[in-house]
């Protein structure tokens, strides 16, 4: 079976890129299209799988994807963010099966951010184009593979896809084997949150949440890491926020210092698919507490590990973060539960499951 995949950058999606490695082992061949590498992820890479590495200017990407891909030769052509979609209308004149992961539904997050008052005209203009690509894209797929329950709905319910040619496969996420527990150090509790600075993360009602904590008098930091949506800046800019560090995003290997630091990880996002964030954390040993959304109850549907917030109210998080930090739950049971439960989720068996897909097709 030979194979075309999309991925866009290798050090964003170094576990999905960790999947291919194992993917190409049960495949004859597999092509991978990127225009972001970074040699340090490329040992041990298996001899049928081949890097074409392609600009990021449009034109010149979607030139070099048609007359250098050689996707007519292809079985399967497995699309990600639509990056594919000329390929895709091609693959009608040809034998090739095109498919595409949908890790998002931008009309459901579209949806949801009109829902919540999220005002940034730019990101929902963007969401809306993304709508239009994603619906063409389900009238060409022969298959949707999608990383969380509520994302089989959308397409159903937005898009009209059918549920029989949706299949749900979890993110992969790699576990560091050489990470291990170390019980704590100093007596500030560590709060961890990654993602974009912006209201559909949730970053308000955290950074409310954080405030309550320390009028309360606890003794307690918060880290944020991630980009500025431009229009929710205001969120932080507002006031002053004592005890707080806003930090640009960095790259992934720095991101385990703060997360072996970390006695708490918050996802408190308003739309999710399966956060990898969430599942990293869990891989690091942090306990987590998140929003209740369909994506995240599938990595821990008996709340044995992620503690799921009943609402979207600051003080009801506020209650959240004091229990948790008068009993936390860091320690190296927790350590180990969380540690074995991302196991399931390894490449290797992602990997297994996305071939099984390839060979129903």
């Amino acid at each position: 079976m030979k194979v075309l995949f999309n991925l866009p950058s290798i050090p964003q999606y170094s576990a999905i890129f960790q999947t291919l490695k194992c993917l190409a082992k049960r495949l004859n061949s597999l092509t991978v299209i990127t225009n972001e590498v970074d040699s340090q992820y490329l040992n041990d890479t298996p001899p049928n799988l081949q890097l074409l590495q392609l600009p990021r200017s449009k034109l010149r990407f979607l030139n070099g994807l048609i007359y250098k891909s050689e996707y007519h030769k292809c079985d399967v052509i497995h699309d990600t963010f639509g990056y594919f979609l000329p390929i895709g209308i091609l693959t009608k004149f040809s034998k090739s099966k095109y498919i595409t992961s949908g890790w998002g539904c931008s009309a459901s997050w579209y949806y949801k951010a009109k829902e919540i008052g999220f005002e940034d005209e730019e990101e929902l203009n963007l969401h809306r184009r993304l709508m239009f690509r994603e619906h063409i894209n389900t009238m060409l797929c022969k298959a949707i593979l999608v990383n969380s329950p509520s994302f089989t709905k959308d397409y159903a319910e937005f898009y009209g896809y059918s549920k029989s040619k949706m299949f749900e496969v979890p993110e992969p996420v790699i576990i560091n084997q050489e990470t291990r527990y170390v019980s704590k150090q100093d007596k500030t509790f560590n709060i961890l949150y990654l993602g974009n600075i912006s209201k559909m993360k949730g970053i308000h009602v955290l950074l409310e949440a954080f405030e309550k904590l320390l009028e309360a008098g606890h003794d307690a930091k918060l880290t944020a890491i991630g980009k500025y949506i431009p229009h929710d800046r205001h969120i932080i800019e507002q006031r002053s926020w004592k005890n707080v560090d806003i930090l640009e995003p960095v790259g992934h290997h720095e991101l385990s210092k703060y997360f072996q630091k970390a006695d708490l990880y918050v996802h408190p996002s308003y739309q999710e698919g399966m956060p990898r964030v969430v599942m990293e954390a869990l891989s690091y040993g942090v306990p987590v507490v998140a929003s209740d959304l369909p994506g995240i109850r599938a990595i821990d549907g008996n709340s044995d590990l992620i503690r799921f917030m009943e609402n979207y109210d600051s003080n009801n998080l506020k209650n959240i973060l004091c229990d948790e930090l008068i009993h936390p739950r860091k320690n190296a049971n927790y350590f180990r539960d969380a540690r074995a439960r991302m196991a399931d989720f390894s490449p290797e068996k992602i990997a297994d499951k996305i071939f099984k897909i390839y060979e129903m097709l």
